[in-house]
């Protein structure tokens, strides 16, 4: 099995979370566990990225709209259960609407991309597993086409802009944040 490319950050963020923010750092669930994200490889029909499998051994999502455990501004960890459903449901939506996906198209759903984080609203982070652009996270936004605001070539990438703002108090994503009874709060 190949390394997790983001396996240094976990630690760093587990820690400053327990140091500033308890709150939410008690809202990261264990991790997932080995059979479920077999399950989820299955129902994905694919093999999920060695950074993708990573993340979910490291916490499997966290709490729901009101109680998050945050990924990136406005985007909370989906469980790898969560992730499946998001990625069944968004995979019958644009079939239903378009037929089936098309592998390249950037402007619609990809049933190559598998769901990390959500805003429960109906966008999506999610991880390209498309062979020519593997491991890119971007944003499915569910009203329109891919956002490329938050896009980051990697979940490393992605988890280490959140520690580097976080534990320099600087923004991230140009979000500030302020920590409200032991709680990470984007402004």
């Amino acid at each position: 099995m190949e390394p997790d490319p983001a396996g240094e950050v976990y630690g760093r963020l587990d820690a400053w979370l327990r140091a500033n923010a308890p709150t939410t750092a008690a809202r990261a669930r264990p991790p997932a566990h080995p059979t479920r994200l077999s399950e989820a490889e299955r129902n994905f029909g694919l093999t999920l990225l060695p950074s993708v499998l990573g993340l979910f051994r490291w916490h499997d999502g966290g709490g729901g709209p009101a109680d998050p455990f945050w990924l990136a501004p406005d985007f909370g960890m989906l469980s790898i259960q969560g992730s499946v459903r998001e990625w069944t449901t968004n995979n019958e939506v644009f079939i239903d609407e378009y037929g089936p996906p098309d592998d390249d198209d950037d402007w619609e759903w990809n049933r190559l991309w598998v769901p990390i984080a959500t805003s429960w609203t109906g966008d999506l982070l999610v991880v390209d597993h498309r062979p020519a652009k593997p491991g890119r996270v971007i944003t499915f936004n569910h009203e329109g086409p891919m956002m490329d605001e938050l896009e980051h070539p990697s979940v490393a990438a992605l988890l280490g802009e959140l520690y580097t703002g976080l534990s320099t108090n600087a923004t991230v994503n140009d979000r500030g944040f302020d920590i409200v009874d032991g709680a990470l709060q984007w402004r």
